[in-house]
């Protein structure tokens, strides 16, 4: 018999601009059974169950990823009395699924980037900035809405948005290949947010969530890798500050694109 979220999601499917389908209902109703034979539509489906299969904690992970967003992610601040085993069981699923990415740090000192990574430093950004938002309670109609908000983690959240930009507008091939830099030491302690490469160019990312902000970090990457060129993503408009581009964060593509991407390397 059909159902009314057949026709829907029919709909859905043949959408030329579909986006990520969140469905929601009362429970017992046949929601579980009409996805999955929707799926079967599909040459792949994928399917993670929470309910299921709850000692892989999936979750709680997926929760942890929105909480830890722009820093290092650990097991630990899930719940520190956990094993981390099955942590890193569900994170790596959901990575799979693309539900989350992981950012991994690069000493950057050269090409290929990937090649310089530390398996066990990471960032986790989730697929997806409303979800993010939606996961710390925050809602979209809200903050469009007020002409006064000042959130506390707005850094955070501008950094999630980037990286999404950036997986959205990279080549299939080159999706995996964002990382982040960061330098501790006792006389510096330095983070760049993200670093792409474009050819044979190394692109360090500074992303600010408002017109301001200190490049100290972006300088100093610039200075010891001896990169020409670094980028600032932020709400001011296109500028040059002598070696760091300006570009307003509704941009990106300008500077992922392969022609305008080139302006950039080359100047």
């Amino acid at each position: 018999m059909k159902k009314n979220i057949d026709k829907r999601l029919l709909i859905w499917k043949d959408s030329a601009d579909r986006k990520v389908l969140l469905v929601k209902g009362a429970r017992q109703v046949g929601k579980t059974y009409s996805i999955r034979a929707f799926g079967k539509q599909f040459k792949y489906f994928l399917e993670v169950n929470f309910e299921e299969h709850r000692d892989i904690t999936g979750f709680e992970v997926f929760n942890s990823v929105a909480l830890q967003a722009g820093c290092k992610f650990k097991y630990s601040n899930i719940d520190s009395q956990a094993a981390h085993i099955p942590l890193k069981e569900a994170l790596e699923i959901l990575a799979q699924a693309g539900l989350v990415y992981k950012v991994y740090h690069s000493s950057a000192q050269g090409i290929p980037l990937g090649g310089q990574i530390k398996a066990n430093k990471f960032k986790v950004i989730l697929f997806d900035s409303g979800i993010h938002l939606q996961m710390l309670g925050l809602g979209l109609q809200e903050i469009l809405s007020s002409q006064n908000i000042d959130l506390i983690n707005k850094g955070n959240l501008a950094e999630v948005f980037v990286g999404n930009e950036l997986i959205k507008y990279l080549s299939q091939a080159q999706k995996k290949d964002i990382y982040y830099w960061h330098r501790e030491s006792r006389a510096s302690n330095a983070e760049v947010d993200y670093v792409i490469q474009k050819g044979m160019d190394i692109i360090p990312i500074e992303v600010k969530s408002g017109v301001r902000g200190k490049m100290q970090s972006l300088r100093l990457f610039l200075m010891e890798r001896k990169v020409k060129k670094g980028v600032r993503l932020s709400l001011d408009e296109f500028s040059i500050y002598a070696d760091i581009w300006n570009y307003p964060l509704y941009a990106i593509s300008n500077l992922v694109d392969v022609d305008t991407g080139n302006e950039f390397l080359e100047s």
